[in-house]
């Protein structure tokens, strides 16, 4: 299986702050120079708290920043970070000069992003999705098939969804069996397609 840390391109965000991760909002993929590791779910507490959904499999990451970059509705800005903990799935973090729930509240729906060389290397077999996304994928017999416009993830495996030529979606389970190459430096996929899979 691959792993995949999602990176620059934004999530889309729904009424009540929750991330859907399955879609990538292609027109703001343009912060190249920063990853993505969460987004502000919610509130926490009245103390001025943030609960993160993290877009990163290695949550422990978050207890080595010193700062973050918040991104919401074109504009960014840097905090300190004072305290990190962790809640379930989520990471409750204390910026400096949020100090209510109320300002708080005002971070609800931002991504939360850290500049990309300060970010933790990648290990074998991970990918940053923004790098997935954009791809050309061909057949094992060099036939292609279309590019990768989305990530989804599921329980067991994420999947590749590209868009062939004449506009179909076409479905492609993330792991090994399916994946022959990924040549990022490319942007190439060399895969095979499951009939299965087939949208």
């Amino acid at each position: 299986m691959f792993l995949l840390v999602l990176d620059p391109s934004l999530a889309l965000f729904d009424d009540i702050g929750g991330v859907d991760l399955g879609k990538k909002n292609d027109e703001v993929y343009k912060y190249d120079s920063y990853m993505d590791v969460g987004a502000v779910a919610n509130t926490h507490g009245v103390k001025g708290e943030i609960k993160i959904f993290p877009h990163t499999f290695d949550v422990k990451r978050f207890d080595k920043l010193e700062e973050i970059i918040l991104i919401k509705n074109g504009a960014e800005k840097t905090y300190a970070v004072e305290n990190v903990k962790h809640q379930k799935q989520f990471v409750l973090l204390k910026l400096k000069n949020v100090g209510d729930m109320n300002a708080a509240a005002l971070l609800k729906g931002a991504l939360v992003c850290v500049p990309k060389d300060l970010a933790l290397p990648l290990g074998a077999d991970e990918y940053y999705i923004g790098d997935i996304i954009g791809c050309r994928v061909s057949g094992l017999n060099g036939e292609p098939i279309g590019e990768i416009t989305g990530v989804t993830e599921t329980g067991a495996h994420d999947i590749y969804e590209a868009t062939a030529p004449d506009g179909r979606e076409i479905l492609i389970p993330a792991v090994k069996r399916y994946i022959h190459e990924i040549d990022i430096k490319n942007k190439h996929i060399r895969a095979e397609i499951p009939e299965m899979y087939l949208a």
